[in-house]
């Protein structure tokens, strides 16, 4: 939903520099560096690709900078984006995911996937393995590796989106192609696990045996 905000509501060509309090955020994927500058599209990859918090929250900053009602924030625009899409079960309070007041479910979460499978750049972003980013002056690369371990390595899976708190344990939602056509595929929706990889494997692995597609 953080993506989405960003693509329909962002300059992609904006420069954004990362603050502090967005560093401090909890986690260090992405390896952001106080006062660097990226571009809004730079961050939208190091946020989808390595799932960086530090990200999520220095677009939420550069997003509310520029708004003055309460009505018009980041947060609000995520929920306006919730109801218009018919997700009764999902809530917002803030876009990196870890504040536990942030609410959804496996079927909500199945439908903003397709959704956002939808979008091209979203797309060609979440399924891309390995990229580097460079800082506007150059001066810093990020070297991005996908947080979805299973991209590239299990056939048939086109892209993907982690998650992880303390409190919903591993999350995973995958895009798995059931037939030679790229368009026609599955998604896989993993909360709360021990090893969200292993949990994909095994549902994908019974599907693949459960089912013919034709």
């Amino acid at each position: 939903m953080t993506a989405l905000v960003v693509i329909t509501e962002m300059n992609l060509q904006d420069e954004i520099t990362v603050s502090g309090a967005a560093v401090a955020t909890y986690g260090d994927q992405g390896g952001l560096a106080h006062e660097e500058v990226l571009s809004v599209e730079n961050l939208l990859h190091i946020l989808l690709i390595e799932s960086s918090n530090d990200a999520a929250i220095a677009l939420e900053e550069y997003y509310n900078a520029y708004r003055t009602e309460q009505d018009k924030t980041f947060v609000a625009a995520m929920n306006a984006k919730a109801q218009e899409l018919g997700l009764l079960d999902t809530f917002f309070v803030e876009p990196s995911g870890l504040n536990v007041n942030n609410r959804s479910t496996a079927y909500d979460l199945a439908r903003l996937a397709d959704y956002v499978f939808q979008r091209p750049i979203l797309r060609q972003i979440m399924s891309t393995q390995v990229v580097d980013i460079q800082s506007v002056d150059g001066v810093i690369n990020h070297h991005l590796v996908n947080s979805n371990t299973l991209l590239g390595v299990l056939k048939g899976v086109l892209a993907g989106k982690t998650g992880y708190t303390e409190e919903a344990g591993e999350s995973l939602i995958l895009f798995v192609k059931k037939s030679k056509n790229i368009d026609d595929y599955l998604i896989y929706v993993i909360l709360d696990s021990a090893d969200r990889v292993k949990a994909a494997r095994h549902l994908i692995d019974w599907v693949d045996r459960a089912y013919i597609w034709e």
